[in-house]
């Protein structure tokens, strides 16, 4: 049962992230096209790739049913150092908007403790507090945010 279960998730991820490049690709215009004999690759360094995988693994995270699974990949991207203020919000938002409450302090005490937690992120972070319903997750939170300094 386990296994089946993961298998329906890693669909669910894996359906949600081509949804998500497909419209990449029609927001943007630019679509994949197959090498030939003649060309050269070429790096291009005007646009910057991971912001958007991010986001797709943010929204990939999402669509996960079980709260505890949810929160493991939320913490997983909590814990990368180079996360925008843009991810980060999205992140927070993504974190309160559904879940068991230790869950969702679990995430959020992740991204609290990341050094490089945005001043608006960590605003943010404090009033969605409330969104953490109990009160000794949310104080979890609140302590790890007053460690840093942003309350």
């Amino acid at each position: 049962m386990n296994q089946l279960i993961f298998w329906l998730t890693s669909v669910c991820v894996l359906v949600t992230l081509t949804i998500g490049c497909a419209r990449e690709e029609a927001r943007s215009g630019v679509t994949y096209q197959e090498p030939g004999p003649d060309s050269v690759a070429v790096a291009d360094s005007s646009k910057d790739e991971q912001p958007d995988d991010v986001c797709a693994a943010i929204e990939a995270a999402r669509q996960i049913s079980f709260s505890s699974d949810r929160s493991q990949v939320f913490q997983t991207i909590a814990a990368r150092p180079d996360l925008t203020v843009r991810e980060q919000t999205a992140l927070i938002n993504a974190i309160c908007e559904k879940g068991f409450s230790s869950d969702k302090a679990d995430a959020l005490l992740v991204l609290a403790r990341n050094p490089n937690l945005a001043p608006e992120a960590a605003a943010l972070m404090s009033r969605k507090l409330p969104s953490v319903y109990f009160y000794g997750d949310r104080e979890r939170v609140a302590a790890a945010l007053a460690d840093r300094g942003a309350d």
